[in-house]
């Protein structure tokens, strides 16, 4: 079992459920997990196999999410990148997980730069984005024309999923590892905890570099085949017209998220949608945890954790 047939199953079983939504675009769990495989079956015609670390550096995008599991599929390793770097300690990064390929966006090529003066490891760059450059191949391009079958691999349990850089509080960034098997777990904690359903419709408005918007809830997501909704970053009306629109039930944020959510006129929209809640990082001010304690009938928590453990405590604020 690994990570990336999470996905497997959740397109064999429900192929004509919704599974992301960007940007007013929508792909069933089938036509998600078809880019997926056409994905995978593109890096491994570049030579990427079993192993080998292909970093992305992106906002939050389907292009992303679209390779973290294709080679999840192949037993390649994703190094997913703070876009918050600065590029000498992205071109680090790269050069310390000893990347192929380089997955990444026209708005941080500045952060790409350091990279290509010093290309250690790297053998291609994907780009996404209207203006790619000589050496760069538009990911659509990349993968158009591969076969959406399912790629064959052994993946194990025990092999490497992907490697989350962190930099803790001092000295350079150090690459934590994490296997199948812990990534597993992991969902099935939130899942149990949260009281994760196929029912739920999930907003990603936090970094997915980031841990906790990746593994603790965007994977647990796919894993009991809900619907993630995607965004580039947080906004303030963005996150609450998209809990309206698209009948949002779970809603993550850090603390300072919740105080601009509590500022906003929240009578303009519909929020009986939401059941779930959770926020980490810091405690909350009692006055903002009171005030939205009454939109999640069924659980609001602070979650503490960590890149090393993933969900770690949950304190119920109810």
């Amino acid at each position: 079992m690994s990570l990336g047939l999470t996905l497997t199953y959740a397109a064999q079983r429900w192929p004509d459920k919704p599974a992301l939504v960007f940007e007013g675009r929508r792909w069933t769990y089938a036509q998600w997990n078809h880019e997926v495989n056409r994905a995978a079956h593109a890096f491994r015609a570049r030579g990427v196999g079993k192993g080998d670390c292909v970093a992305i550096l992106t906002y939050n995008l389907p292009e992303q999410v679209t390779a973290f599991y294709a080679l999840l599929k192949i037993g390649a390793v994703p190094v997913p990148i703070s876009y918050r770097l600065a590029a000498n300690e992205v071109k680090y990064i790269v050069n310390d997980a000893g990347a192929r390929m380089l997955l990444f966006e026209e708005s941080l090529r500045e952060k790409v730069r350091a990279v290509k003066e010093e290309p250690k490891s790297v053998e291609g760059f994907l780009y996404v984005g209207e203006s790619p450059a000589r050496d760069e191949v538009p990911f659509d391009a990349f993968i158009a024309g591969q076969p959406t079958d399912e790629p064959r691999a052994e993946v194990g349990e025990d092999d490497t999923a992907f490697i989350m850089y962190t930099s803790g509080t001092t000295g350079r960034p150090k690459g934590v590892v994490r296997t199948h098997l812990a990534e597993l777990f992991g969902s099935q904690n939130m899942i149990a905890e949260c009281g994760f359903r196929h029912s739920d419709v999930m907003i990603n408005n936090s970094p997915l570099f980031h841990i906790a918007q990746l593994q603790i809830q965007f994977n647990a997501i796919v894993h009991v085949g809900g619907i993630n909704v995607i965004t580039r970053g947080f906004a303030v009306h963005e996150t609450l017209s998209l809990v309206e629109r698209e009948q949002v039930t779970i809603l993550h944020g850090v603390p300072t998220q919740f105080v601009m959510l509590m500022e906003a006129d929240l009578s303009r929209y519909d929020l009986g949608s939401l059941r779930v809640g959770f926020f980490g990082g810091a405690t909350m001010a009692d006055d903002v945890t009171r005030r939205f304690a009454h939109l999640f009938p069924d659980y609001f928590s602070n979650i503490y954790g960590s890149t090393e453990g993933l969900a770690v405590t949950a304190c119920d604020t109810r």
